[in-house]
């Protein structure tokens, strides 16, 4: 991308995220259509198992504010804070919230975000860095606000889902991954729930290059995940032979480099 293009598509982000009420719309449908909160267990699972009472957790991203605020009912004891581009965004939190005490909300851009250092216990963000212009210095500031020994979890689609398997395969053996530049429309067609998910995103990031530089900023990775295993969620796999069936349950056995990184949604837990 140019500096010109650069600089429209970041207007272009800011004028969407800030003016289309229609987008957190969709994202408060999300939820309610996932019972109040559409995170997969493993990710929910995280967030619970590494926040103790007494404990700062922010979410990086927090849209319209479901998730966080269906954690702070379950969590009375934690101090959550909710940081978000969007004024829309933040309002619609904040009315919803009105009745918990245990909840913080923050318009912020992540490129640059308004907490002290060593601020945090845990920071989470529930596909949020694709929609982030420079995401890599988004990273920076949220290492930056953690407490030493603090925790990151980023939950993201995997860059390289959309290209199949076998290329996806060459791309992380031989290291030809980086991330995948998008022209988000910003547009959200009527009752389309799954827009908000493809039509504001700047990057597909493969998750190897996610895990790369979180390591060169300092950060020891927990755990690390591509959610192969949604293979048998799809319609495609309950139509395989039983030949096909059995390369797929090798498949999922062969977790190690670079088999690891073939499934489509990167899961990671890193410690500062």
């Amino acid at each position: 991308m140019n500096s010109s293009n650069n600089s429209n598509l970041r207007e272009r982000a800011k004028k969407a995220f800030n003016e289309n009420k229609e987008y957190f719309e969709m994202l408060e449908k999300w939820h309610q259509s996932h019972e109040g909160i559409a995170v997969e267990k493993k990710v929910l699972d995280l967030i619970e198992n590494n926040i103790k009472v007494g404990n700062k957790v922010l979410d990086a991203g927090c849209g319209e504010g479901s998730q966080l605020i269906w954690l702070a009912k379950k969590h009375p004891d934690i101090n959550f804070f909710g940081a978000d581009i969007s004024k829309i965004g933040i309002e619609m939190a904040q009315k919803k919230s009105q009745q918990l005490n245990n909840i913080i909300w923050q318009k912020a851009d992540l490129e640059g975000i308004p907490f002290p250092e060593n601020f945090f216990d845990l920071i989470y963000s529930q596909s949020t860095f694709e929609h982030i212009f420079n995401f890599k210095k988004a990273l920076q500031e949220l290492k930056r606000i953690l407490k030493p020994g603090g925790k990151l979890i980023i939950r993201v689609p995997n860059g390289n889902r959309t290209i199949g398997k076998p290329r996806m395969f060459f791309n992380y053996l031989f290291k030809k991954n980086k991330p995948i530049p998008r022209n988000p429309s910003f547009v959200i067609g009527q009752n389309k729930l799954k827009d908000h998910m493809t039509n504001f995103d700047f990057w597909y990031i493969p998750s190897d290059t996610l895990l790369n530089e979180l390591k060169k900023i300092g950060f020891k990775i927990n755990f690390f995940s591509t959610s192969k295993e949604w293979v048998f969620e799809s319609e495609k796999y309950q139509g395989f032979s039983w030949l096909k069936k059995i390369l797929v349950l090798i498949y999922l056995k062969l977790n190690f480099f670079p088999f690891n990184h073939l499934g489509p949604v990167t899961v990671i837990l890193a410690q500062k």
